[in-house]
């Protein structure tokens, strides 16, 4: 092969090298990451499914896992739809109080509540009826 020829194959094995490096290999370590963290499992953990519902396994039985999504309700689902295990994070542990009551009487002087017209200040006023219609005959 001449130099020429070499040189014109250069590009088409840098390609080829990209895809590997940017496209194959990555979604290869995804899959892997998934069939550990789906042969992993155990009874008691919490998981959320491929669909979004979150839930604690009750039994697995190969293929076959049971997921109590409410007291009282358990689905079947195959382990391909454990999406992730669900760790509890130290914010979680927080025991939550409801919403913050902002009722006027709780605001110092120096605070005035919130009006709908700082709500909606992106809106355009509307024209005065006195007024007339511009050029286009837009009111």
């Amino acid at each position: 092969m001449s130099s020429e020829q070499l040189g014109s194959l250069v590009p088409l094995v840098l390609i080829v090298a990209a895809a590997y490096f940017l496209l194959i290999r990555p979604a290869r370590k995804r899959a892997q990451d998934v069939n550990a963290l789906q042969r992993a499992l155990a009874v008691g953990s919490e998981v959320m499914l491929t669909s979004g519902i979150f839930g604690t396994v009750v039994s697995i039985d190969d293929e076959r896992i049971q997921v109590a999504v409410a007291e009282g309700v358990i689905v079947t689902v195959h382990r391909g739809a454990i999406g992730k295990v669900v760790t509890p994070t130290p914010s979680d542990d927080v025991d939550y109080e409801g919403p913050l009551d902002n009722d006027e009487s709780s605001l110092d002087d120096s605070e005035s509540p919130r009006d709908d017209a700082e709500l909606t200040s992106d809106v355009p006023p509307e024209p005065d009826p006195g007024t007339e219609p511009d050029s286009r005959g837009a009111r």
